[in-house]
């Protein structure tokens, strides 16, 4: 099959006219001008053919060959039927998979760094610009709602609070303890200095020593604002998420 079209040299801007004699193996580019000379392309080695409307577009090494017109569509039809063609888009196919899937992993690398990294550094960043009174403020109101529906006892939560006031613990936050009845042997501390503790750790405990050493290592967290941190960090996760998701209601 004989053609005319335009051929591209690599690195060049100015295509020139041509003659295409192809076969079922090779495209014979016969390039017209002062130094005729001609070029040979394996049908198997195409890097890329496509066929935009009446437009034929084959590349390799760098090098474009273009035919238009009606002509265009009988020769893209006639090499594939050889095959070559498949292999060639193929190829196209799997590079644009491959460039897909390393932009998707790029946004999941960026989406994991912001995630695990920079969100745990800005919340505590964030909580550090908190000031205390806000935190205590703060911490009341999650104590109102946990013990509204917790079974207490105000007995329990005197007593334990008698206790923790003959220990110097060493933090600049007023403590209040709160006595949760549950079998749940846990204990936990929410921001500004209040402690929740269950009646299930306290009926495990075999002396003072230990209740004392459960109370300290609650009130380390506060002193270290662990809750407060907690809270930031997981704001800082809800808005990246709300605003990957246009999300209006999460930044709410």
């Amino acid at each position: 099959m004989s053609f005319d079209s335009s051929y591209r040299e690599p690195a060049s801007n100015a295509p020139q006219s041509c003659n295409v004699v192809a076969d079922a193996a090779n495209i014979n580019i016969y390039i017209k001008g002062e130094d005729d000379r001609l070029v040979i392309w394996s049908l198997r080695k195409l890097q890329d053919c496509s066929l935009a409307g009446d437009v034929l577009t084959a590349r390799l090494g760098g090098a474009e060959l273009v035919c238009r017109g009606e002509t265009a569509l009988r020769v893209y039809y006639a090499w594939s039927n050889t095959g070559a063609l498949r292999k060639a888009e193929g190829m196209f196919v799997t590079r644009r998979n491959t460039a897909i899937l390393l932009l998707c992993l790029f946004f999941v690398a960026v989406f994991l760094l912001l995630y695990l990294v920079v969100l745990p550094w800005a919340g505590e960043k964030a909580a550090s610009l908190i000031p205390a009174d806000v935190e205590m403020e703060l911490g009341h109101e999650i104590a109102a709602r946990l013990s509204e529906g917790a079974v207490k006892t105000d007995r329990a939560d005197s007593l334990l609070n008698a206790f923790a006031a003959q220990i110097d613990f060493g933090t600049s936050y007023p403590l209040t303890l709160h006595v949760l009845h549950s079998p749940e042997i846990n204990a936990f501390a929410v921001p500004g200095g209040n402690i929740f503790v269950y009646s299930g750790i306290l009926c495990k405990m075999r002396s003072y020593g230990q209740l004392a050493a459960l109370l300290g290592h609650e009130v380390s967290h506060v002193q270290k604002r662990h809750s407060l941190k907690s809270i930031c960090r997981s704001a800082a996760s809800a808005f990246l998420i709300a605003a990957l998701f246009g999300d209006a209601s999460g930044f709410a």
